[in-house]
């Protein structure tokens, strides 16, 4: 089975390694900025500051073919959908993040 995704934008942090992201989405963690293509410009209207929205991603420089890691938190060898891992057969990444502004077509999320 196959799926076609479409990129809607893409995401600006201050991370510059896939080792330096953090393992968990931290409420008080740095602003990131979410860049959405002009495209989808209109599907933004009803967002506002403040609310909490569903975030889904691609981890794009994870290795697709590792199914085994080591917990970074815990060390253990474990299933890497155990894990939260970016190094997974299926890249998609998803967290829910609060929106702190929004400008045009840049939302800013913690």
């Amino acid at each position: 089975m196959s799926m076609e995704l479409r990129s809607i934008g893409h995401i600006e942090t201050p991370y510059a390694v896939i080792d330096d992201c953090p393992r968990n989405i931290d409420p008080q963690g740095p602003l990131c900025t979410l860049v959405v293509h002009p495209d989808y410009a209109e599907a933004m209207l009803g967002l506002e500051p403040g609310m909490d929205v569903l975030l889904l991603y691609w981890l794009g420089e994870g290795n697709r073919d590792r199914l085994r890691q080591n917990s970074r938190r815990t060390g253990a060898f474990s299933g890497v959908f155990a894990l939260r891992a970016p190094n997974r057969p299926n890249p998609v990444g998803a967290a829910v993040v609060s929106i702190a502004s929004i400008d045009g077509q840049r939302i800013g999320v913690r």
